[in-house]
């Protein structure tokens, strides 16, 4: 689990080491800065589908969405009906 969060660990200390430097920086150098925060942003995406699809959390719960969308009334209620299904299983 600890080699599971490392590389979270390690992206947040370089969020924080951007996030000073972007304090500490007079004259911002926007796209030295904009690039950094890119890369760190491929990163992350790049870690969460590892972390999510992994070890401990890859039998976890799941978010469902039920809707009936523009299906009126019988739609509504047949998306209620599934709704209870799931709530119930």
């Amino acid at each position: 689990m600890k080699k599971q969060w490392e590389p979270v660990s390690e992206l947040a200390v370089q969020v924080r080491e951007l996030e000073e430097l972007t304090k500490a920086s007079e004259v911002l150098d926007l796209p030295d800065l904009r690039k950094e925060y890119e890369k760190l942003e491929t990163h992350w995406k790049t870690i969460e589908t590892q972390i999510y699809l992994s070890e401990e959390f890859d039998g976890s719960n799941c978010y469902l969405t039920v809707s009936g969308g523009a299906g009126g009334t019988e739609a509504q209620d047949w998306a209620a009906m599934l709704l209870r299904m799931y709530l119930r299983y």
